[in-house]
């Protein structure tokens, strides 16, 4: 059987130049091209998809990796609908990969063999190593969220920042003042960056009181303990780093046989649907999860076509006031931010 290799030894070049002339991709000569394609065609060269890879220098397969977690939520399942049906509208197909922590030995080697174009990532700690060595790969890779200090990264992302400072207004609006957090998975770039607001706005981390901080993990089983443990810290409001952790902020709060929001308001972020819990209007901000994951997609083509990375790309969220923190008639209300 003809390999990789034997076409790199015949044509004078090595492995990662071969695979990238038989994709044609942009950084290698016209030239050297020619003459990679002209040995595999005469070796009998045959990768995997051989027909439309000998036609295109592509697979036309594009690999999705998310976390297991995220499988179980209505995030996820936007998520991996809004990539699958724009890659889809390119003629495309998606493999997807669950991953706890890591991909697999044969996710790796499959992604190293050439049968993905590219790939999108959307995992809970972003600056992973095994994350760099995708980067370093060569393949084209577009991550999910704003990766912390990989500089070469290209991604798609929500506006963090600027939504939860519209939050932390409407919660001193309020009159909130002793405010506690249930911040994501510590290393998440969506959670870190909703977390810095928190600490900024409230003082900095020498104004912040440690008691009032509880790390969770986005779902609403972790959001319910933590709740619990901060309750007997006295807060007057408990903001969550997603609506899965409000819910269950929410649900202990009342369990505690504290009222909403008269005793201790509850906000969350994502909004992926509807933004309630029972019969209260939660007060949460609205990213457009589709709207990021099509342009996850827009920013692999671009770098397949040869554009020049990294590509970033941040989109606008709303938020949306409801009921759980608002301790006067005003609710009901959505804002840009």
């Amino acid at each position: 059987m003809v390999t990789l290799a034997d076409v790199a030894r015949m044509s004078g070049t090595s492995r990662s130049t071969a695979s990238r002339a038989l994709k044609d991709d942009p950084r290698i000569s016209a030239k050297t091209s020619e003459r990679v394609q002209l040995v595999a065609k005469a070796l009998g060269y045959r990768p995997n998809l051989a027909a439309r890879t000998l036609a295109t220098g592509r697979s036309g397969i594009y690999g999705l990796i998310v976390p297991s977690r995220l499988m179980g939520d209505v995030y996820g399942a936007q998520l991996v609908s809004a990539v699958t049906d724009a890659v889809s509208a390119h003629d495309g197909g998606v493999m997807l990969w669950l991953s706890h922590d890591r991909p697999s030995r044969a996710i790796r080697d499959t992604i190293n063999h050439g049968i993905v174009d590219g790939l999108i990532v959307s995992i809970l700690v972003q600056d992973h190593p095994w994350v760099v060595e995708l980067l370093d790969s060569g393949l084209p890779c577009v991550l999910i969220g704003r990766p912390g200090g990989l500089e070469e990264a290209s991604y798609a992302t929500a506006d963090n920042i600027a939504s939860s400072w519209a939050l932390m207004r409407h919660l001193r609006e309020e009159g909130y003042r002793r405010l506690a957090a249930i911040r994501g998975p510590l290393g998440n770039t969506d959670a870190d960056e909703r977390h810095s607001v928190f600490v900024e706005a409230m003082g900095g981390v020498g104004e912040l009181d440690a008691n009032l901080v509880a790390v969770g993990d986005f779902t609403y089983e972790s959001g319910y303990a933590a709740a619990t443990a901060l309750l007997r810290h006295r807060p007057d409001g408990i903001v969550a780093g997603n609506d899965e952790m409000a819910r269950g902020a929410m649900d202990a709060v009342r369990t505690a046989g504290l009222r909403i929001p008269e005793d201790v308001g509850v906000c969350g972020w994502d909004a992926v649907r509807r933004p309630n819990h029972g019969d209260m209007e939660l007060t949460t901000v609205r990213q457009d999860v589709p709207a990021v994951g099509r342009e996850a997609v827009s920013i692999l083509l671009d770098l397949l076509k040869g554009e020049q990375g990294p590509i970033r790309r941040t989109l606008p969220t709303q938020l949306v006031v409801g009921r759980s923190t608002v301790r006067g008639t005003r609710s009901g209300e959505e804002m840009p931010t």
